[in-house]
């Protein structure tokens, strides 16, 4: 999970501070988030924006199914199903 709303992110987008848009997240936000939600298997980080031009992420929410060599098996940046998640994988 690669939380991509850091104020450095933001900043690179030219969203800072801006009306319409929620403030940058935190590591307590993720922290919390990650002890809500996320499995205890889930690697949690706060992306600077590298990981972002690394995948060329255009869209909130992109989903990338990464495997163990680091080859990309699936990718989305549309809504994405627990089907097209299986699909994609297998």
């Amino acid at each position: 999970m690669v939380d991509l709303w850091s104020r450095q992110f933001l900043e690179d987008l030219g969203i800072l501070g801006k009306p319409g848009y929620p403030g940058p997240d935190s590591e307590d936000n993720l922290r919390e988030f990650h002890e809500a939600f996320a499995g205890k298997d889930w690697i949690a980080v706060m992306d600077d924006g590298s990981l972002a031009r690394l995948y060329n992420v255009r869209y909130i929410d992109t989903i990338f199914v990464i495997d163990s060599e680091g080859n990309i098996v699936f990718g989305g940046s549309n809504v994405v199903t627990v089907e097209s998640l299986r699909e994609g994988y297998s």
